[in-house]
């Protein structure tokens, strides 16, 4: 092959690369109240209604051992979501999110619960996707991070409101 062909096929090797890349988006919070109290308030799949304010119902479907949640949010748009993994004893979820009003697509996102300093608890909320074609990214982008930081606002003042 010759060092012309080896460079086109690397260059359009690296710009696949760039672009089958995900964006992300993490956020954290510290919440006073101990970490089993937090996980109580999370860890069933359909409480997302309870402690987020951007729901108004959750209807849970399990079928061959896959927990399916179909969410209606306040304004009617509906989320359905998939649970891939839940841990009890590491305090951790997953799921993918497999329709969603929000402008990404190729969903994945994490919740973990950590004991933190002084009986604190630290949640973490973090996801990975694609934008979709014709959105502005940092427009998606500081649209799913408004979203993780009003949930978590909201369940740090519901978890410290029973402290």
């Amino acid at each position: 092959m010759s060092l012309a062909l080896r460079f086109l096929f690397l260059l359009v090797a690296a710009f696949c690369a760039q672009e089958s890349k995900a964006d992300q988006a993490m956020r954290r919070i510290e919440i006073e109240a101990p970490v089993d109290r937090v996980w109580a308030k999370l860890r069933d799949f359909c409480a997302i209604k309870d402690w987020h304010p951007a729901f108004k119902s959750c209807v849970l479907d399990t079928e061959n051992y896959v927990s399916v949640r179909t969410l209606m949010s306040q304004d009617g748009a509906i989320f359905i979501e998939r649970l891939t993994n839940l841990s009890e004893a590491g305090h951790v979820f997953s799921y993918d999110v497999l329709t969603s009003p929000l402008p990404v697509q190729d969903f994945r996102a994490t919740m973990k619960v950590l004991a933190g300093a002084g009986g604190k608890t630290i949640v973490i909320w973090t996801s990975a996707f694609k934008v979709r074609e014709g959105i502005p990214r940092t427009a998606a982008i500081n649209q799913v991070d408004a979203f993780y930081t009003e949930g978590l606002e909201h369940l740090r003042s519901l978890a410290e409101a029973t402290h």
